[in-house]
Formats: C-alpha cells, sequence, structure tokens
C-alpha cells in the first residue's frame, strides 16, 4: 500500500488496513510505502512482522508537496526496493501468488 509521506509508516490504520486486505487475499506478506519509507511485512505464525525497512530519502521527503519535486529521488528508491523483493522472492522470503490465484482463493468470495 502507498501513501504520501504525511502518514506515517508506523500509522496503526495503514498497518491495520494492509493487514486486513493481505488476510483477504491470502498473502503472505505486504509493502508499506509512503514515499520516504517502506517496511516489507511477512507473516509470522499467526501475525506479519516487519522484515526489511528501505529509508534512503535522508529525510528530505517529508511532504506530499515535494514528493512531484524530488521525483527523481524517490524513483530512484523504489527502484531499490523492487531489486530487494525480486531477492526475497528468489529465496523464498516471500511467495509469490499471482492476482488470479489471490482471488480464487481469498475469503473475499465467501
Amino acid at each position: 500500500m502507498a501513501k504520501f509521506p504525511d502518514t506515517s509508516i508506523t500509522d496503526r490504520d495503514f498497518i491495520e488496513n494492509a493487514e486486513l486486505k493481505a488476510n483477504l487475499l491470502g498473502l503472505d506478506s505486504f509493502l508499506l510505502w509512503n514515499v520516504q519509507l517502506a517496511v516489507l511485512y511477512v507473516r509470522n505464525k499467526d501475525h506479519f512482522s516487519p522484515i526489511k525497512t528501505w529509508n534512503d530519502s535522508k529525510g528530505t521527503i517529508n511532504d506530499r508537496n515535494v514528493v512531484e519535486p524530488k521525483k527523481n529521488e524517490w524513483v530512484k528508491q523504489l527502484h531499490i526496493i523492487l531489486k530487494d523483493l525480486n531477492e526475497f522472492f528468489d529465496m523464498g522470503t516471500i511467495k509469490e501468488k499471482t492476482f488470479v490465484e489471490s482471488f480464487k482463493d481469498s475469503v473475499i468470495i465467501d
């Protein structure tokens, strides 16, 4: 889930909403990103735990008004996040699940 930087990465509603969606879709992980920070959560038995945090903006993207002017900065960070996520998939730390599989296995249909 993505938000603007004025939503804290530790905002309880932000995290709970992502957990709810991950559970409904039968996913074992989710990523929160507020342009300034990103956190990867992975299911650990019956709850999700953060296993990786990305913070390379040096705190300069701390308001929605600077998101567009600092696009080069956050796009560069996004590429790092995607590369790291790919490594997590390769290692099996997070599991691949297609969109169709998520809906087929989800409780949304029930």
